[in-house]
């Protein structure tokens, strides 16, 4: 129909450029109809036709547009057709959309041969009365135009806060002992002091946990694959992706409170 009224509206002031804006399609599709009312095809011919559309505009795709885009395609290239025209169509051609789950980093690595640590702090009965009494440390992921960057943080389970954090382009070890080391700098600690963590490779081997042998800290490990061990930590990263949507690069750790 909108077709029709193009082809009668069109004079020097109305040019069909003009009316294809006006009726949102496009003059490609319009020429298409003024061919096919000029030389009407046998139905066998438009059946074939429409069925080479849409597997023309499925493919276009990458074969990622299912039925309803490839209906709206269609539509905006003036060819009347209904959406469930299309999906049979689509089914007889075992044409499917395909499209690609989201990537999601891993940040917990525990397929490794390294000694685990026992669960001492346990979040359903141990209790934290002061400061420096209890670090829980854990890394996330956090998606820019540049790429994902991960971020390793510490924080003191009495205040809250973010004690020692770094970020960089990879999660190895070296990631979790600059995060830990910036902890120990700022604050006044003393032996006995216990840090949790998952059981992830970064916690279990190299100079983090040299470190915190040295420094006569107690190493706390959440049970394996059970995040509500640590779930101080996992609840301020899922606060800050939330509300902050920062640039994590040039945050400061007093900006950063749970």
């Amino acid at each position: 129909m909108r077709y029709v009224i193009i082809d009668e509206s069109r004079t020097s002031l109305l040019p069909l450029e003009l009316l294809c804006s006006v009726f949102v399609v496009s003059r490609s599709g319009f020429y298409d109809w003024a061919e096919r009312v000029a030389h009407p095809a046998s139905d066998a011919e438009e059946k074939q036709a429409l069925e080479a559309a849409v597997i023309r505009v499925h493919f276009e795709s990458r074969r990622i547009y299912g039925y309803r885009k490839v209906h709206g395609v269609l539509a905006g290239k003036g060819i009347e057709v209904s959406d469930k025209k299309v999906y049979s169509l689509m089914v007889k051609n075992k044409l499917r959309s395909k499209t690609r789950k989201a990537y999601k980093p891993q940040t917990t690595q525990s397929n490794h041969g390294n000694k685990v640590s026992p669960r001492v702090f346990q979040i359903e009965t141990t209790g934290v009365t002061k400061i420096n009494e209890v670090w829980a440390g854990d890394i996330t992921y956090v998606a820019t135009r540049e790429g994902w960057l991960y971020l390793s943080i510490f924080i003191d389970l009495f205040s809250r806060m973010v004690v020692g954090w770094a970020i960089a382009d990879h999660m190895r070890a070296e990631l979790v002992r600059e995060s830990f080391m910036m902890a120990v700098k700022r604050r006044k600690v003393t032996p006995g002091l216990v840090v949790h963590s998952d059981q992830g490779v970064q916690y279990t081997a190299g100079d983090y946990r040299r470190a915190v042998e040295i420094l006569e800290f107690v190493q706390s490990m959440s049970r394996r694959g059970n995040c509500y061990d640590n779930a101080y930590v996992e609840s301020f990263f899922s606060q800050m992706k939330k509300e902050s949507r920062i640039q994590l690069t040039s945050a400061t750790p007093e900006r950063m409170r749970s």
